[in-house]
């Protein structure tokens, strides 16, 4: 299954500026067309930030209004200098992984399956941090789901406030869920914006925020602020295999 379908990631330098949309019709019918272009229907965020980092999942549904089967692309902007780790595509009902391959390769494999009528997903970086990925088919009058996953650094000002933007897209969406998680430390709590009046609260060792709405077009992207940061910071993490990571920073006095 996992052979299904082609992948390529890579690190990107810059994201900043990039208009949030996610979907738009990239179908090979004549221009006269009638169709209407596929639009994403659910979004579904998770973001788990740990220290400096944050590791965030998006779950994207795409819904085709039209009464054959089309294509369709997403362009999903990512936060600056994030990295993509994970893409999964819906076949059958389930989510399966994909694989790294190299860019060439990835598209002969996209364009061989397509033709052969298997349901194949391309994901692949395009400009600044922005990635596009291409989904055959979306049924008729049905959906398909991607998840994206990546992990980006927090962006730290010079006054030592630490930030995370996640991204929406610029159009009505029929269901809109996401959760933040922020690993507690020695400092206030985070302050988030973005998901109207939620906040964040206390749970089991983490300040965590949860707002499904429905209906709705995004103002804007959900900021997630530390207003300070401890002069040292340590974390320790401890995998599904067991192994455990760390991560140590301390701020230098300026001279």
């Amino acid at each position: 299954m996992a052979g299904n379908f082609g992948k390529r990631v890579g690190r990107t330098d810059t994201g900043a500026g990039t208009a949030a949309v996610l979907a738009r019709w990239i179908d090979t019918t004549p221009v006269e067309s009638t169709d209407e272009p596929c639009r994403v229907a659910c979004l579904d965020v998770h973001a788990h930030v740990c220290g400096l980092y944050a590791e965030v999942v998006e779950t994207i549904e795409i819904e085709n209004p039209n009464w054959r089967d089309i294509s369709a692309e997403l362009v999903v902007p990512l936060p600056d200098r994030a990295a993509v780790c994970g893409y999964a595509l819906e076949i059958d009902g389930q989510m399966v992984d994909g694989v790294v391959v190299p860019k060439e390769r990835a598209r002969v494999v996209f364009e061989t399956e397509q033709r052969k009528g298997v349901d194949p997903g391309l994901v692949e970086a395009v400009r600044g941090n922005v990635y596009r990925t291409r989904v055959y088919p979306v049924p008729r009058r049905g959906r398909r789901t991607v998840r994206l996953s990546y992990v980006a650094p927090l962006v730290i000002d010079a006054e030592g406030k630490a930030t995370l933007d996640l991204p929406m897209p610029a159009e009505r969406l029929a269901r809109r869920r996401v959760r933040v998680d922020v690993e507690m430390l020695d400092a206030p709590a985070p302050v988030v914006s973005g998901l109207g009046e939620a906040t964040m609260r206390e749970l089991r060792g983490c300040w965590s925020v949860e707002s499904e709405e429905r209906d709705l077009v995004p103002q804007g992207s959900v900021r997630m602020e530390m207003p300070s940061l401890p002069p040292t910071l340590v974390m320790l993490e401890r995998d599904e295999e067991g192994t455990v990571w760390f991560s140590a920073s301390e701020e230098v006095a300026a001279s």
